[in-house]
């Protein structure tokens, strides 16, 4: 598939960047820089049909943005002060260099440019192109359509340093920034603010923690749905957003309840891997809570789309979490690899699933606007 050639191009170019950090910085950057360029070109030239929200926050919101005369005034103020403004101002920027697909190039840089030099930090316990071959492999597709909210997302794991670094005013200022790109960040900053404020590191609150979270999360399992329905009955809505919370539906029940064990079986594993020494902010609870925490949104997408997009920020950084379980004295070679691909192959299922399943986010197949090129 098309966008598989992609992530393969760009993760070739991360494998001898990061073959090079130790003798070169300057070429670690360079062959990177190339790797973000590669995908950000094909995601800004792609068609305007390619995408459910291209065509509003894209198109329209461009064509506006494009004449605005005092665009500062118009990004906070204006009707369209629903967008959120640094998204406006990025549009009313990029209609200063080129059209449309300027715009869109420019959205999914800015994006990959946060998530790799969030990543970048975790670079000395995990491999990098590991890391960010995961990355594109769970959001490139996804913010095609999610454009605003993935820079967002972008932002939130850039800003996970903060708070391992206990730097409270950049963390706030960090929040700030990804609040005015996408509105539901506040509540993924106010999760990190709790880590920053609670290290996790005490042994009863971990106990607290493991407690509830155990049984909640098989309850969740193997109660929640039919308490749903129950309650609620078959409704147009509920089963739009169970989709994404593994309700059964009358075709859909085993795929969409596969990304949700998953997530159970991921806690049982973290469980078994855990060394609490490997990661500046015990990085077992932190995992462990994330993982909670996005199966929780999950659930709750069943009565608000928002909580759905919440899940989002918790799927960024559980990446980094996760691939750091490698360093887990408990496994050998080749149970690292064996962990590595088992992850890299749920996410790719996960994405396959959505995008060329179910057809989320209408962005499959690829279109190639310079060419009116269609890549399947």
């Amino acid at each position: 598939m098309f966008y598989f050639f992609l992530f393969f191009v760009s993760t070739v170019l991360f494998i001898h960047a990061e073959r090079a950090y130790p003798t070169s910085h300057r070429l670690f950057y360079v062959l990177s820089y190339v790797g973000i360029f590669w995908l950000a070109f094909w995601a800004g030239y792609r068609d305007i049909s390619v995408g459910t929200d291209t065509t509003f926050y894209g198109v329209d919101l461009f064509s506006v943005a494009s004449v605005s005369e005092n665009p500062i005034h118009e990004a906070f103020f204006d009707p369209y002060k629903e967008i959120e403004p640094f998204f406006f101002l990025l549009n009313n920027f990029a209609s200063k260099i080129g059209g449309i697909h300027m715009a869109l190039f420019f959205v999914m840089l800015v994006q990959l440019m946060f998530a790799f030099h969030g990543l970048k930090y975790f670079m000395s316990y995990v491999p990098l192109w590991i890391m960010m071959l995961a990355y594109v492999v769970i959001f490139y597709i996804l913010t095609l359509n999610l454009m605003r909210q993935g820079i967002a997302v972008a932002v939130g794991l850039y800003a996970i340093r903060f708070v391992e670094q206990r730097k409270l005013l950049p963390l706030v200022l960090t929040g700030i920034f990804a609040f005015f790109w996408h509105n539901t960040s506040v509540v993924f900053f106010s999760f990190l603010l709790i880590l920053y404020a609670y290290r996790w590191n005490d042994e009863t609150t971990q106990r607290i923690v493991l407690a509830f979270a155990i049984p909640l999360s098989f309850w969740a399992i193997f109660s929640f749905q039919d308490a749903l329905v129950f309650f609620l009955g078959y409704s147009e809505d509920l089963m739009h957003y169970a989709s994404y919370a593994g309700v059964d539906t009358e075709h859909e029940s085993f795929l969409n309840t596969i990304d949700i064990v998953s997530r159970i079986i991921l806690l049982i594993v973290v469980g078994f891997l855990h060394k609490k020494e490997t990661a500046p902010i015990s990085c077992f609870y932190v995992l462990y809570l994330v993982l909670f925490v996005d199966l929780a949104s999950r659930f709750l997408g069943v009565f608000t789309a928002y909580a759905t997009r919440i899940a989002y920020y918790f799927v960024a950084i559980e990446i980094p979490y996760l691939f750091w379980i490698i360093n887990s004295e408990k496994l050998n070679i080749q149970q690292r690899n064996l962990f590595v691909l088992s992850l890299l192959l749920l996410f790719s299922f996960m994405t396959i699933r959505e995008n060329f399943y179910f057809g989320l986010n209408e962005t499959y197949p690829y279109v190639f606007s310079l060419l009116d090129l269609t890549l399947y």
